[in-house]
């Protein structure tokens, strides 16, 4: 399933203020917290209670867009790290009063400036429970010159992609709601119904707004391509193109569409950001809480790619990738995405079989380039054991 741009900037705008109404709910616990620790007051269950709390913090609000709470957050923890592991330095309580102090003015400056308020409930379904789409590679290429429609489909033709050409506008629209192809190279400029016209028709069903939509038109201009993404285009391209570059962005959008990737974060704002994140991309996406629902999940659907939480209840990640490599299968990848930092966790998961670790907070740039980077490795290992086999 793919999210259109316009939803993207809607989803992540509700996750964002999931997140700060989480902030919100737990302000009079911090409140209380503070107290406790400034009159000494402060239970054992208190300090592990809230260090729980302030790990997510600090793992995931940059990423929502908060730098500042998320590096505060990262100091807060260390001072609680030391003091639940009874590693505290002479100063420790002082910087935590301190730090915490600060942290918890900045949290209620953060409540306080947002309109706070719960996201409507029809805008988060489609995030959470966005089916699952199967493709079967047929692409539409939509345009105007049949020359360019053949030369697309000759560059296509041997990996066994079924290309479909039209070239007029309205017979586009019928066509893509008829077949429901896995993509579409659409032109701006058709006869009879623009290119901008069909993407806003798609966009008012969810079976077909799910469909990525590749511009492909000669029009440059920034307003040009600002509209199309704006419409509901996962990408634009300008003629004139390199056929091999065209196709060559086919095939790996297709691929994508057909890696089934799973998300194991106990985080529900991080599995919902990442779910977005990943859909929009074409990639199908599924998402657990733990480490014993992942292995469950990967023993009967099949999965191309886990991103893996370290830290979680019922089952921690490196026990949950052991057990999935071992019971389901090793060809299996795996990235942490983890706020657990120190160099032994990073060494023991590598050993393990992880093919990528990044720590928490994480730059959704990176996060997407390295998943790319582990998914080629992949297919080039594949492609390389199916032509061993052939000899």
């Amino acid at each position: 399933m793919s999210i259109s741009s316009r939803d993207a900037d809607d989803y992540l705008e509700v996750i964002r203020h999931k997140f700060v109404i989480k902030i919100k709910d737990n302000l009079g616990l911090f409140n209380a917290f503070l107290s406790n620790i400034q009159t000494n007051n402060a239970s054992t269950e208190d300090y592990v209670g809230v260090r729980f709390i302030i790990h997510q913090i600090a793992g995931t609000a940059l990423t929502f867009g908060f730098p500042g709470i998320s590096e505060n957050a990262s100091l807060v923890e260390k001072y609680l790290d030391e003091i639940v592991d009874k590693k505290p330095s002479k100063n420790s309580k002082n910087e935590l009063n301190s730090s915490f102090s600060e942290l918890l003015e900045n949290l209620k400056k953060l409540v306080s400036e947002r309109n706070i308020h719960q996201p409507p409930i029809e805008l988060v379904e489609k995030v959470t429970n966005g089916e699952d789409v199967h493709f079967n590679f047929t692409i539409v290429i939509a345009d105007d010159d049949e020359l360019v429609c053949d030369l697309i489909k000759k560059n296509l033709e041997n990996d066994s992609i079924n290309c479909i050409s039209v070239y007029e506008g309205k017979k586009a629209l019928s066509v893509i709601k008829n077949t429901l192809p896995d993509l579409v190279i659409l032109d701006v400029n058709l006869p009879g119904m623009g290119g901008f016209e069909i993407l806003k028709e798609l966009q008012l069903e969810a079976k077909f707004k799910s469909i990525p939509v590749v511009m492909l038109t000669k029009r440059s201009d920034d307003n040009s391509i600002i509209e199309g993404i704006n419409d509901g285009a996962i990408d634009y391209i300008t003629k004139p193109f390199e056929v091999e570059n065209l196709s060559s962005m086919i095939r790996e959008l297709l691929e994508q569409c057909s890696t089934k990737i799973l998300l194991v974060d106990d985080d529900s704002t991080v599995r919902e950001l990442l779910t977005l994140f990943f859909q929009k991309m074409g990639f199908s996406v599924s998402s657990v809480s733990n480490g014993k629902l992942a292995l469950d999940f990967c023993r009967v659907n099949k999965t191309d790619l886990i991103i893996l939480d370290q830290i979680m209840p019922e089952m921690d990640g490196l026990s949950a990738m052991k057990k999935i490599h071992q019971e389901v299968s090793v060809d299996i990848a795996v990235i942490f995405l983890t706020y657990q930092s120190q160099i032994q966790s990073i060494v023991d998961a590598f050993n393990s079989g992880s093919s990528d670790y990044i720590t928490k907070p994480f730059h959704l740039d990176e996060l997407k380039a390295r998943v790319l980077s582990v998914l080629r490795a992949r297919r080039k290992s594949n492609n390389q054991q199916e032509l061993a086999k052939e000899r």
